[in-house]
């Protein structure tokens, strides 16, 4: 049979060996044709399986090789029909035409090379009858099935009913029905046997050699690892819900170094299960890669007089602080180089240092980012906990870059004056690494563990005492320092920013309540200290 064109019925998830009985399940647009089956022996139609994962609308969706199907019987159901077949012969595909009703191929047919006399065919047949019962007796309530195989009278019989059990990829099961000799298709069943009897055998030998160790909760985690991997053998479609670490890697933007870490990770990943305590490491520690800002953003022009009108609008006095501000500013106007800056606004409570710094943001058009560090006296705070710690996290300043989303921010660093140190270290000086313009284009955070980038980070910190800071770190910083104000300045800054702000947090209008300046002057004179 040469260049005949038959219907195509594809099969999902399987192969069929020749001259195997089985039951497929037919979809119900071949309804007419498989009566045509059962009714005209002159029809014939071919069993060809699907590639995994393929939509079935191509030829190169379709295996090359299938069998010619004999109709025994139909069951109508409610998705088609489920029909029991006999495989003959295989068939190599030659061409294949789609149409909205069926699927025709052209085929030739494939001959066996018979190169098993009766005896050595019998002997391979007992022997893999064999191993199947030593199989079987591993699984209660397989004697039905054992019995079955005991009827069969051929090596691919039985690999037709065994086939759906195998434990290996569909390619594989392909290619083992695709082999031409009949001696090297039962040597190969053989050895598949052979492995899946080992494999069996371990699990049973470590099962029992723990099994008096363990607890019952680990059982359970063992058994709904072993479901879990069986559900998803079985699954149509294995990525489903699954975030794909490798394209999201390869699209962050990530220095070389950094994405060789990455790349590192995501394997060990791979090999391990889903559940296991270092596959959640991992998996958080990716997402942080992954969520951390990595491409440089677009370089801006620093427009100094909009700077001027949003620390003027904003910031009544001030005005040496803010020409001081303006002049940094036409500086970073000027060298127009990578590295950010670092200033440090010194001033009593309540002076508007953080809010100079919001104002700083606004003005470069950059995200505003802020920590406070008052009280901090461990070193990991600042750098991060190694990633194989319990509960471990990045630093501050990581953490901060995440929430910025960008490599640039204006990075206020409040009440510096304050850190202390501990037995934990000393975070000042891992500040001094964030501060200093030589080094910080390579920050390490232990959490990391890879170079961070800060150098387009515009770092602004505030203190009350510039006494109480570390020579080495306060030398890194360029000083403005913030005096107190003024009655004068004071009154302004009530009737401009504070008093709108009150009634506005409390629902109120200026017609509602309304403050006299000497109400203002008492205010200032009785309740207002440095």
């Amino acid at each position: 049979m040469n260049n005949e064109r038959l219907i195509v019925i594809p099969i999902e998830g399987t192969v069929i060996f020749p001259k195997s009985t089985t039951k497929l399940a037919v979809d119900k647009k071949y309804g007419d044709y498989l009566y045509q089956l059962m009714n005209d022996e002159t029809v014939s139609a071919i069993a060809l399986s699907k590639r995994p994962n393929s939509d079935g609308d191509k030829s190169d969706d379709f295996y090359a090789i299938g069998v010619i199907l004999e109709l025994n019987s139909i069951k109508t159901t409610a998705d088609g029909y489920l029909v029991k077949v006999v495989a003959k012969d295989k068939v190599q595909v030659n061409q294949m035409e789609f149409t909205k009703k069926y699927i025709t191929a052209i085929s030739d047919e494939l001959y066996e090379e018979i190169d098993l006399d009766d005896i050595g065919h019998r002997a391979m047949l007992e022997f893999v009858t064999k191993l199947i019962h030593e199989l079987g007796e591993r699984f209660p309530g397989s004697d039905s099935f054992l019995k079955r195989i005991d009827e069969l009278r051929t090596v691919d019989q039985i690999l037709g009913e065994i086939a759906p059990y195998i434990n290996i990829s569909m390619n594989d099961k392909q290619q083992l029905m695709e082999l031409n000799s009949v001696r090297k298709r039962g040597m190969q069943a053989i050895e598949i046997l052979r492995k899946q009897k080992d494999a069996i055998d371990l699990q049973i030998e470590m099962a029992k050699r723990y099994s008096n160790k363990i607890n019952k909760t680990y059982r359970e985690q063992l058994l709904r690892e072993q479901m879990k991997a069986i559900q998803e053998e079985l699954s149509d479609d294995d990525d489903d819900g699954k975030v794909d670490y490798r394209k999201n890697i390869e699209a962050a933007g990530m220095p070389a170094d950094v994405k060789k870490v990455a790349l590192s990770e995501l394997r060990k990943l791979e090999g391990n299960s889903q559940n296991n305590a270092e596959s959640n490491i991992i998996r958080n520690y990716l997402e942080l890669l992954l969520d951390l800002p990595w491409k440089a953003p677009e370089v801006t022009e620093v427009n100094l007089d909009k700077a001027r009108t949003i620390l003027r609008e904003q910031h009544y006095g001030l005005d040496e602080v803010k020409t001081r501000i303006i002049q940094h500013l036409a500086v970073m106007k000027l060298k127009k180089e990578k590295q950010g800056s670092i200033l440090l606004l010194v001033g009593p409570p309540g002076t508007g240092k953080t809010s100079l710094g919001k104002s700083i943001a606004e003005a470069l058009g950059r995200e505003y980012i802020r920590i406070s560090l008052g009280g901090v006296r461990d070193e990991s705070e600042i750098r991060g906990h190694r990633k194989t710690y319990i509960g471990a996290m990045p630093g501050r300043i990581i953490g901060g870059m995440k929430n910025a989303g960008t490599t640039n921010p204006v990075f206020i660093l409040d009440e510096i004056d304050k850190l202390s140190s501990s037995y934990n270290g000393d975070p000042a000086s891992a500040l001094l690494e964030v501060l200093d313009p030589e080094q910080n284009n390579s920050f390490a955070d232990h959490y990391l563990n890879v170079p961070y980038d800060l150098s387009n980070v515009f770092f602004v910190a505030t203190a009350n005492n510039v006494s109480s800071i570390p020579g080495p770190l306060r030398d890194r910083m360029e000083i403005i320092e913030i005096s107190s104000y003024t009655n004068k300045e004071k009154l302004e800054i009530g009737k401009r920013h504070l008093l709108p702000q009150v009634l506005e947090e409390h629902g109120l209008t200026r017609k509602e309540l309304q403050l006299t300046p000497k109400a203002f002057e008492a205010v200032i004179n009785q309740y207002t200290r440095e």
